[in-house]
Order: structure tokens, then sequence, then C-alpha cells
């Protein structure tokens, strides 16, 4: 089975040959993540990956999770295909939920673990920018068992304690596009939050004056732009 260090920045062409390309599903490489460890693994299927960008899909089976958590040198985006998600940051001990049709937006060196809590498969479509891992996959210093954030966690005495943290309530702009859930260094600062970003926080536009269609982005930062489009 393909390793991601297989096709690391050059899927599906290296960088200095990429074009604009159809890929069909039956190009998808599919992986497991992280390989050593099957039974704690997630199905991944690498779509693009380039010097700019990581895309794939990764499903979790019902009551499944991936082991070790993971982090990235980028930001990365979720955007929930099936099921939810159940996310956990191991550091910080900060736990969202994403139903179907919602997104994530994780900052970089963020430590994330999937959890899937739910009886029917749960499907995730994942954007990195601007790079995935570095030499390390997975990184080999990470937050496992005891030394996770939790409740009555054994060690949550060698984590900082945040004091409480507001949700501020954000009236979507047009000069909002590029920072948005938040401003991107903002928001990678310490305690690296996890936004949720429901179907009324999608960020709203309209593009064309002459064929118009309705953009909603997930995330727009100095580091990626994710979200969809709807025409008439």
């Amino acid at each position: 089975m393909t390793k991601v260090s297989d096709v690391m920045g050059r899927l599906p062409f290296p960088p200095d040959k990429k074009e604009p390309k159809h890929i069909r599903k039956e190009e998808y490489i599919d992986s497991i993540y992280p390989p050593a460890a099957p039974v704690f693994s997630d199905l991944t299927r690498f779509i693009v990956s380039t010097d700019k960008l990581f895309l794939g899909t990764y499903q979790l089976a019902p009551g499944g999770s991936f082991n070790p958590p993971d982090l990235h040198p980028g930001d990365e985006t979720y955007y929930v295909l099936n099921g939810t998600l159940t996310q956990q940051n191991a550091v910080s001990g900060q736990v969202i939920r994403a139903y179907e049709g919602e997104s994530i937006w994780m900052p970089r060196e963020a430590w994330h673990k999937a959890f899937n809590f739910e009886d029917e498969i749960l499907r995730i479509l994942f954007l990195i920018a601007p790079k995935a891992w570095d030499e390390k996959i997975p990184p080999d210093d990470y937050p496992d068992g005891d030394d996770i954030k939790e409740y009555k966690g054994k060690n949550n005495a060698q984590y900082k304690v945040f004091p409480p943290i507001t949700k501020p309530t954000r009236i979507g702009m047009t000069d909002d596009i590029g920072r948005w859930p938040i401003d991107g260094p903002e928001g990678r600062r310490n305690p690296q939050l996890f936004y949720r970003i429901r179907e009324e926080d999608k960020l709203l536009n309209i593009y064309g004056p002459n064929n118009p269609m309705l953009i909603k982005f997930f995330v727009s930062n100095d580091l990626m732009h994710m979200g969809e489009f709807i025409l008439p």
C-alpha cells in the first residue's frame, strides 16, 4: 500500500510540472494513517499533494479513532462528508463536534485526534496548507495515554491552565475574505483553538455581476481558501 512519503509534494505532478487536471476517483491513492498500527488507523485517499497543499479524504469506522494524535506544519480544514466528527486537542483539552455539511479549522501545530462515536462511517474531506508533514510521518514526539489532557487526566497538571474563552460573534463582510473565521496569525497563537464552522458560520459572498454565483467560505486566510460555490 502506498505510503504518504511516496507521493508527498508530487501528486499528480512534481512541483515544476503542475498543470490543470481532471482527477478521477480511480486515480485516488489509498493508504492507512498512521501506518504502524492499522487497528488505530483511518483509511486515507490522497487526491492532490503539491508544494502548496495536501488534499484528500479519510474515513473512520463506527467506534473508531486514529492514534497517535497528529499535528502539521500547516493549517488544516475538515469538511464532514458523512457522519459526525468528534475532535480532541490532546494538549489544550478542547473537544468539539462537527456534523455532516459542517467544517472545522485547525491552526498549524495544533495536536488533534479524531473519534467516531456514531453507528455510521465518518468521512472527511481535508485540506492542509502549505505542508502536511516534515521528515517524520507521523511525528515521533506526541502526547499519548496519560499525557493527553482530558477529564481526570493523570498528567493534566503539566499543561497550562487557560482562562475562560468566549466565542466572539462575527458578522461576515467582503473584507473578511482572507481572515475567516479568524485572522490566520492570530488563530495560530496559543492555545491554538479549533473552530467549528456551521452552515450559519460560513462566510457568504457573491461573485460575478453578470452570471453571479454564491460562494460559501469555510476558511479564508493567508494559507488557504476552502469552501463551496453554488450556481443557479
